[in-house]
C-alpha cells in the first residue's frame, strides 16, 4: 500500500489515558484522507484514515467510535480488560468502542479505516423512545463481521469521495440505518418496537404534500418525521410500510418524475433540470435518473 498524503486534520478526539489530556486523533500517526468536517455534515463525524505501522496508546473514547477496516486482511493486537488479544481484521470487519470505554491497539502492517464517531445524543435524537431520557448502553465489539454496517460504511465513504452528492436526506437515511443496527445488535437492553401498521391517511398526505411543496429544496428525515409526529427511527419504518419504499427512495422517485416532465419540454438543459428537481450535483442526478428509468436523462430527452 502506497503511503498516503495528509489532507485533513482529524475531527475525532479521544482522551489519552497516560496523560489525562485530550488527544486530537485516535492514532498519532494516522493520516486523514477524507473528512466529513470539510463538507459540513450534520450529526455524525466520518473520516477515512490511513494507518502506517503503529499503535494507539491506551485511550478512552469520547462518544461511540465505529472503525470499519477497508484494506486487506491484517493481524491486530488489542487490549481489553488489561489483557492483550490478537485478531485478524478482514475487509469490512469492525471495532466498536462505546463511549467512555478504554482501548489500545497495535498492528504490524499499514491499513485503512473508515472511522465513524457518534455522540450518545445522536442516538437519543434518532430514537428518543428508545432512550427514555437516558443514554443507551452500547456494547463493544472486536473484529466483528457485520455485512450491513460494512455496506453503510462504504456508502458513507462514497459520499465523502463525491463531496456529499447524495444530499442530507441520503445521509440521514444511512445514519438512521446505522443507529437502528446498533440498537438491535449492539445495545444492552433496547427492545425494538415491531408494531405493524403504516401512517394514517391524514399524516401520510401531510408528508407527501410537504415533499411536493419542497421538492426543489433539501428535505431531511427529521422534517418529515416531525410532520408525522414520530421519531426518525420509527418514521422510516412506518413510512416504508405505508408506501412500499423508504422516504429517501420516495423523494428521489418524486424528483425523477418532475425531471421527466421537464425533459419532455426539450428546451431545458440537464444542469437546469437537476437544480430544479432538488439535486445539488448533476452527476448524481444522472445516476439516480438512470437507476429509476434505465436510461440517462439525455437519452430520455432525445427519445421524448
Amino acid at each position: 500500500m502506497k503511503k498516503q498524503v495528509a489532507a485533513y486534520k482529524s475531527d475525532i478526539s479521544v482522551l489519552d489515558n497516560p496523560t489525562g489530556k485530550i488527544r486530537e486523533q485516535i492514532c498519532n500517526d494516522a493520516i486523514v484522507t477524507l473528512s466529513s468536517k470539510v463538507q459540513h455534515w450534520k450529526g455524525l463525524r466520518v473520516e477515512q484514515q490511513y494507518l502506517p505501522v503503529s499503535e494507539t496508546p491506551e485511550m478512552t473514547s469520547i462518544g461511540h467510535l465505529l472503525c470499519v477496516h477497508l484494506s486487506k486482511a491484517l493481524w491486530v493486537d488489542y487490549q481489553q480488560n488489561s489483557k492483550w488479544h490478537n485478531c485478524l481484521m478482514k475487509p469490512g470487519d469492525l471495532f466498536l468502542i462505546p463511549d467512555g470505554a478504554s482501548h489500545a491497539a497495535r498492528w504490524q502492517e499499514a491499513g485503512e479505516l473508515l472511522v465513524i464517531a457518534l455522540e450518545p445524543d445522536l442516538i437519543n435524537q434518532v430514537a428518543p423512545e428508545a432512550s427514555k431520557g437516558k443514554n443507551i448502553e452500547i456494547i463493544g465489539a472486536q473484529a466483528q463481521s457485520d455485512g450491513l454496517i460494512a455496506n453503510i460504511a462504504l456508502a458513507f465513504k462514497e459520499e465523502l469521495e463525491t463531496g456529499g452528492s447524495g444530499g442530507e436526506l441520503y445521509r440521514d437515511t444511512l445514519t438512521n440505518a446505522l443507529v437502528a443496527r446498533l440498537l438491535r445488535n449492539y445495545s444492552a437492553s433496547f427492545a425494538v418496537d415491531e408494531t405493524k401498521g403504516g401512517l394514517g391517511k391524514r399524516k401520510l398526505k401531510l408528508v407527501m404534500d410537504y415533499i411536493q411543496a419542497h421538492i426543489t429544496e433539501e428535505i431531511t428525515l427529521a422534517q418529515m418525521a416531525e410532520i408525522a409526529g414520530l421519531s426518525p427511527f420509527h418514521f422510516s419504518r412506518i413510512f416504508k410500510e405505508s408506501v412500499g419504499v423508504s422516504p429517501n427512495r420516495y423523494v428521489n422517485q418524486c424528483r425523477v418524475e418532475k425531471a421527466k416532465r421537464l425533459l419532455e419540454q426539450q428546451q431545458i438543459s440537464i444542469n437546469q433540470i437537476s437544480a430544479a428537481c432538488g439535486y445539488s450535483n448533476p452527476s448524481y442526478f444522472i445516476r439516480q435518473f438512470r437507476k429509476v428509468m434505465g436510461v440517462t436523462p439525455k437519452v430520455y430527452q432525445c427519445n421524448g
